[in-house]
């Protein structure tokens, strides 16, 4: 069996003696350490990289969180997602609703006067014809009386109210420096559709100062 090799300590007489001496044994000790100290440094280089990264992606996401429009003295904030601004309707076969099955599709938004006097607005659903030929679906969108929503949670709604600039969902007055947050929620009743296989629907939430009119 192999005699182990003592570690000889380094003396201050040693170094008294040869003043190199110090620095060879530092060096020597490096060396010998090397290893661990290159594990070490790269462990917290790579923990620096992921928390830069993580800073980042927090940063981007905060950024893209709203998307603002105004209109007259209205300033109206979508909330966005990772499918985009939430001023896009898109409903399509998952969002077939027969009693308590199928996905109610959610949208958020919130208008603010920033105006000195209380205005009127409205709340209207344009269809997305541009939509609508990008996903070539022309010949596959539901009939309109299949439409449901409802806002705030509140009762479920038909769209029955048409004007030229789309279907009114939603009117009201809203004070000055007031925000109203709404949350729409839209659905296909399957027990309303003339074709199964048409269900589709595209279409825009736009917000409009009345009192501009």
């Amino acid at each position: 069996m192999p005699k182990k090799i003592k570690e000889e300590k380094l003396k201050i007489e040693d170094i008294k003696k040869n003043p190199d001496i110090e620095k060879k044994h530092f060096i020597h000790k490096f060396i010998e350490h090397e290893h661990e100290i290159m594990l070490g440094t790269t462990a917290l280089f790579m923990v620096l990289i992921c928390f830069v990264i993580y800073v980042g992606a927090i940063t981007i996401e905060n950024k893209d969180k709203f998307e603002i429009y105004y209109d007259g003295s209205l300033k109206i904030q979508y909330n966005k997602d990772l499918y985009g601004v939430s001023d896009v309707v898109t409903l399509n076969e998952e969002n077939i609703v027969s009693q308590e099955e199928g996905k109610k599709a959610t949208f958020k938004f919130s208008i603010t006067n920033d105006a000195l006097v209380s205005v009127r607005y409205k709340v209207l659903l344009e269809i997305d014809n541009n939509m609508i030929e990008l996903d070539e679906c022309k010949d596959k969108l539901v009939n309109k009386d299949a439409i449901r929503y409802s806002i705030n949670d509140g009762e479920g709604l038909s769209l029955w109210q048409k004007t030229d600039e789309g279907y009114l969902i939603k009117d009201g007055i809203i004070k000055s420096s007031k925000t109203k947050d709404y949350e729409l929620k839209m659905w296909i009743d399957k027990d309303s559709m003339k074709d199964i296989n048409k269900n589709h629907f595209h279409a825009k939430i736009v917000v409009l100062d009345d009192d501009e009119e």
